[in-house]
C-alpha cells in the first residue's frame, strides 16, 4: 500500500508536481540540448572550414588566435561533452 507523501498546502503540492514532472522529462530535454550543441558546433566547423580538433590544434599552435566566436565554440564544444557524458 503506497502512501502519499505529499504535502497538503496546495502552493507546495504545485511546486512537487511541477519538479516531479522536470525529473520525468529531463532525459528528453537533454537529448534536445545535445542535439542543439551539435548544431551550433556544426555551424562553427562549416564557417570557419576545420573540425573542432583541427581547430583546437591550430589553437595550440598559434595558427589561431582566440576571438569572440572561437570561445563560444570551445564552449559548446566544452558543454556538449558535458551534457552528453550524463546519458
Amino acid at each position: 500500500m503506497a502512501t502519499d507523501i505529499r504535502p497538503r498546502n496546495p502552493d507546495t503540492s504545485s511546486l512537487i508536481d511541477r519538479l516531479t514532472n522536470d525529473i520525468a522529462h529531463a532525459e528528453e530535454r537533454r537529448d534536445e540540448q545535445v542535439t542543439k550543441l551539435k548544431r551550433q558546433v556544426a555551424l562553427y566547423e562549416r564557417i570557419y572550414g576545420l573540425s573542432s580538433r583541427e581547430m583546437q590544434a591550430a589553437l595550440q599552435s598559434g595558427r589561431l588566435t582566440e576571438n569572440h566566436d572561437i570561445c563560444e565554440w570551445l564552449f559548446h564544444l566544452d558543454l556538449l561533452d558535458h551534457v552528453a557524458s550524463h546519458r
